[in-house]
């Protein structure tokens, strides 16, 4: 729904403009969960799409346009400048913005902009002047809307690249125990389970980005360890015993209770293959095989190659070329084209 204001009523201009559609509906559907789920529901969303940006930026490198608002494409395809850093990182400045406005007038401002602005294909310095002017309208006092107008930044959020030039604190509560829990399991090495486990399987604790919270700080402590944590199986292993996490998410599980989260895949999947972990292996060659999102996608075979697992990447590509989008296939098959022979270790 989000979209049909900002995408279809309010288009932006070109590529470069493309988080005029992206960030602003990732702001309003944040601002709508905020309203229907409770404020933690919402910035544990932010800071996992925060994390998920991180990594984009890291593979095209901090100081590559393409890690800023405006990407400078050239002569290059732009589908390869796509990624979530327009999503999340145009939503950390509306976010930056409502932080000096206020929620009520966050929500004016949006209002007036896409009215204003209806049916109609715009660049950023459009959305920049009409801020510029509600703002010398909602505040009299002329000093307070030129310290706010001045707080705003727009050069550094625009076309900075890399990270925001403000960081924002997402974290919360039941954010810090899900990666503590994590954490746990780790410092554990596999011979025992954390007292608070269950917690993760508990719905009035854990909803689903809380898992993947989980998640994620299992592959930030592994990652520390540059992927070569002796104890990792035993780890995973403990894991799944407790919480059953590959069993739970397996595609092809026929248990009517069981529902696959594939936003938790995306993290445990390429997880477990980065450190060998075969029980994942069934349930990451069904995802290539009946998934098409490249969200989904390219994380699995990033971690194929990351493993010397290139000719299993290749095998399972050329399976399911006919299943795959125009975009995924040249997107993959320059994936693992580009990647070295050599093989690491072995995961089936």
């Amino acid at each position: 729904m989000a979209h049909s204001w900002t995408g279809n009523t309010v288009t932006c201009a070109d590529w470069a403009n493309f988080w005029l559609n992206e960030g602003f509906t990732v702001f309003v559907e944040r601002k709508a969960s905020e309203q229907l789920k409770g404020l933690d529901f919402s910035k544990v969303a932010a800071y996992i799409g925060n994390q998920t940006a991180y990594d984009s930026m890291e593979g095209y490198g901090y100081w590559n346009s393409y890690s800023s608002l405006h990407p400078n494409i050239g002569r290059d395809a732009p589908d390869n400048s796509f990624s979530v850093i327009p999503y999340e990182k145009g939503f950390q400045f509306l976010w930056h913005i409502q932080l000096l406005l206020g929620d009520k007038l966050m929500g004016d401002l949006i209002d007036g902009y896409i009215f204003a602005n209806r049916y109609e294909s715009i660049k950023w310095q459009v959305f920049q002047a009409h801020t510029i002017a509600f703002i010398d309208k909602s505040f009299p006092d002329i000093d307070e809307a030129e310290k706010i107008k001045n707080a705003i930044g727009w050069e550094a959020w625009v076309y900075g690249p890399g990270l925001a030039p403000i960081q924002q604190d997402f974290t919360t509560p039941l954010l810090l125990e899900a990666q503590k829990l994590a954490d746990d399991y780790i410092s554990l090495k596999g011979a025992s389970s954390p007292s608070n486990f269950a917690d993760y399987n508990d719905k009035t604790k854990f909803y689903s980005n809380l898992k993947v919270i989980f998640i994620q700080q299992l592959v930030k402590g592994f990652k520390a360890g540059n992927w070569k944590n002796p104890d990792a199986f035993a780890i995973l292993e403990k894991i799944d015993a407790d919480l059953n996490i590959t069993d739970n998410n397996d595609p092809d599980n026929t248990d009517p209770n069981v529902h696959p989260d594939y936003n938790i895949n995306e993290q445990w999947v390429p997880l477990g293959l980065r450190l060998g972990y075969h029980p994942v292996l069934p349930v990451a060659k069904k995802i290539t095989e009946t998934v098409g999102r490249m969200k989904y996608l390219t994380p699995i075979y990033k971690a194929l190659l990351a493993t010397g697992n290139k000719a299993l990447a290749e095998s399972w590509y050329t399976e399911s070329v006919p299943f795959y989008s125009p975009y995924a296939v040249i997107q993959l098959k320059r994936l693992i084209d580009g990647a070295p022979e050599e093989k690491k270790y072995v995961v089936v």
